[in-house]
């Protein structure tokens, strides 16, 4: 670990009324619902491992909670650090570092989580 911990103000998050979901603005565009983190692996136990693998390296940063949506599930620091898709045997992604900059994955095993995409989420925890 680093010593770029950040304590997290989750009170500071705004938080949808009707499905809260928390975002660091106000008003978020979003489809409201109760998805969860096993809704998008059911039957994909592959992409689970690889997932497993990359949450622990982006809780090697500090402290990450998972928030899954319709389409994807994110990984939040004290913002929005990393959007995973899951497929059948593999992830698809970003890592969030601000602005329109991001750093595009796809990762087919534990393995393939590498240095450059390591520090890519130190990157985005930091900021």
């Amino acid at each position: 670990m680093t010593g770029l911990h950040r304590i997290h103000q989750t009170d500071k998050l705004w938080r949808c009324p009707v499905c809260r979901r928390p975002f660091s603005s106000k008003p978020a565009t979003h489809a409201c619902g109760k998805w969860t983190v096993a809704d998008h692996f059911a039957g994909k136990p592959r992409a689970w491992v690889v997932y497993e693998a990359l949450l622990d390296a982006a809780r090697d940063c500090g402290p990450v909670k998972q928030v899954a949506d319709e389409k994807h599930v994110e990984f939040h620091g004290r913002h929005v650090l990393v959007l995973v898709e899951p497929h059948s045997g593999w992830l698809t992604g970003h890592v969030v570092l601000g602005g329109s900059k991001k750093h595009t994955f796809e990762l087919h095993a534990p393995d393939e989580i590498d240095e450059a995409l390591r520090a890519a989420l130190q990157q985005a925890y930091a900021r």
